[in-house]
Order: C-alpha cells, then sequence, then structure tokens
C-alpha cells in the first residue's frame, strides 16, 4: 500500500503531479514523519529562506550540514545534502531563488532537473517552496 494504514495524504499540504513527484509548501516540507511515510526520499526546496525557514534542528547545526555537503553538487549557490539519518532522512536540494519575476531560474533547471529524476528513480520527491504555487512548480 502507498500509505501507512489509517494515514492519508489529505492531512499534508501536498499534491501529486505525477507518479512519485509530489509539490508541496514549507509547512508539509517540515513535517519529517509524515514525508517518510509518503516513502519520500529527495526534497528539493526553492526560496533564499531555506533551510532556515523550515527550522529543522539538524539543518541549521553547519557541523552537520558541512559533513552531508556534496561539494561537487553544490554549485551556483545551490546546496546538495546528502541522506541525514533518523533526524533528517531525505537527500536534499536547495536552490536559493527569491519570490519575484526578475529571478532568472534558467540557471537551476538542469540541477533540478537532474534531481528530481534521481528523487524518482530513488524513491519519491518533494519539491516546495513557501506556499508550494510559484517557484516549486515553476521548477
Amino acid at each position: 500500500p502507498p500509505f501507512a494504514q489509517g494515514w492519508s495524504m489529505a492531512s499534508l499540504d501536498v499534491t501529486e503531479v505525477r507518479p512519485k513527484l509530489l509539490l508541496g509548501s514549507a509547512s508539509a516540507a517540515v513535517q519529517l514523519k509524515d514525508l517518510a511515510k509518503l516513502r519520500i526520499t529527495h526534497v528539493l526546496s526553492v526560496g533564499t529562506e531555506f533551510p532556515a525557514k523550515l527550522d529543522i534542528p539538524v539543518l541549521n547545526d553547519q557541523k552537520q550540514v558541512s559533513k552531508r555537503k556534496l561539494d561537487g553538487r553544490s554549485t551556483g549557490g545551490r546546496t546538495y545534502l546528502q541522506e541525514g539519518g533518523k533526524k533528517d532522512p531525505f537527500v536534499r536540494l536547495f536552490v536559493p531563488l527569491d519570490d519575484n519575476s526578475s529571478e532568472d531560474i534558467a540557471q537551476h533547471l538542469d540541477d533540478c532537473r537532474l534531481f528530481i529524476s534521481e528523487g524518482m528513480a530513488q524513491g519519491k520527491i518533494l519539491v516546495h517552496c513557501i506556499e508550494g504555487r510559484s517557484r516549486s512548480v515553476s521548477m
């Protein structure tokens, strides 16, 4: 079964737009246990507010972030983090985009496409921004 018994995706602010590809908001992105129940393995956070706005303690610990960071994949201002164990069991990509029409999203599309493809091949991926309506959908 795709969901744990007695649990539904309706309780989380996400939409499955394609099999294994979910869009959501920041409020969904902080629900680590619920994301794990959905079998999400990758999280793409789009916004200059992240990771700070997520308020996940392990992501605010620079020592922990440095251990997980893959330098070869962390380019163009983006930060790629390997899976972080029980406290943060997801592979993550943070893309620093402001929510305004003058922002150049094209510079991030190739890396985001690759990350989304990896997430869909290895499990499921959540792509989110603050509200889940603008930047995340663009990716």
